[in-house]
């Protein structure tokens, strides 16, 4: 975005002025996020390293009519004006706004070079909390934006209709300009690391770029997890011992029991199981490299990550062209780290492709028309 560009904020309000012929109540931006490492075992319980980007999600809202929470500024407006009007309950009854809070305006701005793969609706979610809720008082208070990420997360997980990923709300409130976040869901810490120096990240689209095969196999693996953390009574399922072999026996009576259950198969599910694994010990292995600025020991850990993970087009052709590490974000978008001294060159061999370079971002927060 040029400096005489208006920025996310300013689309946002005005597209807001324009569609409900008021003025917003109250405006906001979070980062869109890219996941270095880690992103499937998120709902496993495991470790996640997430990054800000520079480009952000705005939201301005204002008072609306009803219960009906109105849309604009996005092509699935149905899909994220029920997924809001979940989020809004949830405030509710987690008494952060009033109770007349229902009926709700929403005006949306995102980037228009941003695609898949980079967490936009998290980043909607988030804005829209902070827009509603986040006092500037208590702004940088960790217990508060613990509690505001842990909300999103419950309600996507009620209310949306793809699977979200919580280490992006953590990230989104919890983050730190210019560094990654790493959530380990074993002991439930959120550190903050530097991002590696002398290396830019770049997100690669290709001509057909889509999250849905990808979803759907997260919505199905979820599934499996969630039945194994109710039989189990062990959530997430990482914190039982002996997870891997225990699951499987279970597994493999309920497929005894009743041949026709939706369950998969006992193949699939020490195929996810073992991959999980393996991807924990990737992150973990990532997060020492980046904590201890050992840059060089980061690149061989995601190159191993790419291989483990189904073959993506778009991260091979950016190794191609000279990328020192690339990883598959989803169906023909990949993430990419270059050295700075060759990011032009690079770029150069990239001509059939859209890149954008993610720079680094700041967490959400509330933007004042000043600002």
């Amino acid at each position: 975005m040029s400096q005489n560009s208006p920025s996310p904020a300013d689309n946002a309000r005005s597209l807001f002025a324009r569609s409900f012929d008021s003025a917003a109540s109250s405006v906001a931006q979070a980062p869109l996020t890219y996941v270095v490492s880690g992103e499937e075992t998120d709902h496993y319980g495991g470790c996640v390293v997430v990054g800000l980007s520079e480009h952000h999600v705005a939201v301005a809202v204002g008072p609306g009519e009803g219960d009906r929470v109105d849309v604009v500024g996005v092509e699935d407006q149905a899909e994220v004006a029920e997924r809001l009007t979940g989020l809004v309950a949830s405030l509710v009854q987690r008494q952060l706004v009033p109770r007349t809070t229902s009926g709700l305006h929403v005006a949306i701005s995102c980037p228009a070079e941003i695609g898949a793969g980079l967490g936009r609706d998290e980043a909607i979610d988030a804005a829209c909390v902070v827009a509603l809720v986040d006092d500037p008082a208590e702004a940088d208070i960790v217990p508060h934006r613990a509690r505001l990420s842990e909300l999103c997360a419950q309600s996507a997980a009620a209310h949306a209709h793809r699977p979200h990923l919580r280490g992006r709300y953590t990230a989104i409130l919890r983050g730190t300009p210019g560094n990654l976040s790493v959530i380990d869901y074993g002991d439930g810490s959120v550190t903050q690391v530097s991002a590696p120096t002398g290396y830019s990240a770049a997100v690669i689209t290709g001509e057909h770029p889509s999250t849905s095969e990808r979803d759907q196999e997260e919505l199905q693996r979820r599934a499996f997890i969630d039945a194994a953390c109710h039989a189990f009574a062990a959530d997430p399922l990482r914190t039982l011992p002996d997870a891997h072999d225990r699951v499987l026996k279970h597994l493999a009576a309920v497929h005894d029991f009743d041949s026709s259950t939706d369950l998969p198969s006992v193949e699939t599910a020490h195929g996810w199981l073992s991959r999980l694994e393996r991807e924990i010990d990737r992150t973990q292995a990532a997060a020492l490299a980046l904590r201890s600025r050992r840059v060089a020991q980061l690149w061989p850990v995601l190159t191993e990550g790419a291989q483990d993970a189904p073959d993506n087009q778009v991260a091979q052709a950016a190794v191609r062209a000279g990328a020192t590490a690339a990883i598959g974000l989803c169906t023909d978008v990949a993430l990419a780290y270059v050295e700075v001294a060759q990011a032009q060159s690079w770029l150069a061999d990239l001509t059939s492709y859209s890149v954008v370079w993610l720079g680094t971002g700041e967490p959400a927060r509330r933007v004042s028309p000043e600002d």
